[in-house]
């Protein structure tokens, strides 16, 4: 009889490991599941529709080229934000952010090679860097030496609206961790862009508690730009 209980009690104990076994197998293999990257396309159908239902969280700036000079201006506002100044100095671009009243505002980048597409300088009394791959993780913003990464994830031809070279710097999505912070896109008919067209103007909109970063992702357009009109 006792025999019988502890066979009993052992088979119970088997049962229960292996049903855990399983569990955990399958919720492992659920989470890989959910935290695989979505496309692009996906990411920025969802957060234009966040921004819509709530408007109030998200600020919408115009980034453009107005003849030789980049500027930056808040949606429906005449007054330029921040401009963008392009030198060089001993054969390096140096790419410095200005405001409204055209005075350093503490965010520029330093291109050393004009062949690599990435930049190194500050940004507020920090340093900073900027750095372009033709991966999905097109853009890395590293601020403070990784004490902040910001990922602009970028969209392949077979899942991108525009045709190249524009399909590789948009639509960006930046995130920070697994939140997206900002988008940067073309805000007209995708139709009008064509191959051979060097500027295009672009939304860069920004969810309110990350307006800081602005300075960087009206730098990292610029960058873009510049990249674009030398192919």
């Amino acid at each position: 009889m006792l025999l019988s209980i502890l066979c009993g009690i052992f088979i119970i104990i088997i049962l229960v490991l292996f049903f855990n076994i399983y569990v955990n197998r399958k919720q492992q293999s659920e989470y890989f599941s959910d935290n695989k990257q979505e496309p692009v396309s996906k990411i920025l159908e969802k957060t234009k529709k966040e921004i819509n239902n709530n408007k109030d969280n998200w600020i919408i700036y115009n980034a453009s080229k107005d003849k030789t000079k980049y500027i930056l201006k808040k949606n429906n506002e005449k007054d330029i934000t921040y401009s963008a100044g392009i030198t060089n100095e001993n054969g390096k671009k140096v790419y410095t952010i200005y405001d409204k009243e055209n005075k350093y505002i503490g965010t520029n980048g330093i291109q050393d090679d004009i062949n690599v597409v990435s930049l190194t300088g500050r940004f507020d009394t920090t340093v900073s860097d900027i750095k372009f791959t033709n991966s999905e993780k097109r853009i890395i913003i590293n601020i403070g030496n990784n004490e902040t990464v910001i990922t602009g994830y970028g969209s392949f031809p077979n899942d991108n609206i525009y045709p190249s070279p524009w399909s590789k710097v948009i639509p960006i999505i930046y995130k920070e961790g697994g939140t997206v912070i900002a988008i940067m896109d073309y805000s007209g008919d995708s139709k009008n862009v064509k191959e051979t067209i060097k500027n295009i103007p672009m939304e860069i909109i920004v969810s309110t508690v990350n307006e800081k970063y602005i300075p960087l992702f009206f730098e990292t357009f610029v960058l873009l730009q510049e990249y674009i009109s030398n192919l």
